[in-house]
């Protein structure tokens, strides 16, 4: 047991000495409540400010430029933060380690104190669908990528997929869960993103069967879905 664990043992059996045991049913259920409290707190905490989490993905150059007090996030990304906390009434996040100037975690307690808890999970709400609405607008949609381009990269992607999955399935199988590995995570409506996997399962087999091709598509639809939902 660590030390940590052993101090955390010594002040929870401390809490508990010389209670009835109705008294440290209580204070467990207490503990349990609050320990519930904080969580969602930080969860929501999480949600209003993420920029101020960004520390946890730097790579080494922008931990160093963090440490010299600079924000390494892109200018967009710091503007549109800063113009959500300076609507809050709070100051703009300078990029190091913590809330800043403004003392947000504190914020949010006092506002979920106040009776105002539906108001932040809402905010939290249209953050999280404006940020969803401009990600999906920056990122190219299948659609508006030439049918040669696209071609092109499924090929490329299929070279390196192929080469690192020999022996585990069949051809035909390795081939179509490839493709409908490329389209994956892809931005497309279910649609457009099986069309484009049959398109480029016809350019690739131009001699098998409809019918052939659309059961291979569900063979691959069935094997990714089973691989994230388990």
């Amino acid at each position: 047991m660590n030390r940590a664990k052993e101090e955390e043992r010594l002040r929870h059996a401390e809490a508990r000495e010389g209670l009835t045991a109705e008294q440290v049913a209580d204070l467990d259920r207490h503990e349990v409540e609050e320990t519930a409290s904080k969580a969602r707190l930080a969860g929501l905490h999480a949600r209003l400010f993420p920029e101020e989490y960004g520390f946890y993905y730097d790579d080494s150059v922008d931990a160093k430029r963090r440490a010299r007090g600079e924000n390494p996030m892109s200018q967009d990304y710091i503007d549109r933060t800063s113009g959500r906390r300076q609507a809050l009434g709070l100051a703009p996040y300078s990029g190091g380690y913590g809330g800043g100037e403004s003392d947000t975690q504190g914020w949010v307690r006092r506002m979920v104190h106040d009776g105002r808890q539906d108001e932040l999970l809402a905010l939290a709400d249209r953050y999280a669908e404006e940020d969803e609405r401009r990600r999906r607008e920056e990122t190219p949609t299948l659609e508006g990528i030439p049918p040669e381009k696209l071609g092109a990269e499924v090929d490329a992607y299929l070279l390196d997929w192929k080469g690192s999955r020999l022996g585990q399935w069949s051809k035909e199988e390795t081939e179509v869960l490839g493709i409908y590995g490329f389209f994956l995570g892809k931005n497309a409506s279910e649609k457009v993103f099986e069309s484009l996997v049959l398109r480029e399962l016809r350019r690739l087999n131009p001699a098998e069967e409809e019918d052939t091709l659309r059961g291979r598509m569900g063979f691959a639809k069935s094997y990714w879905i089973e691989a994230y939902c388990g």
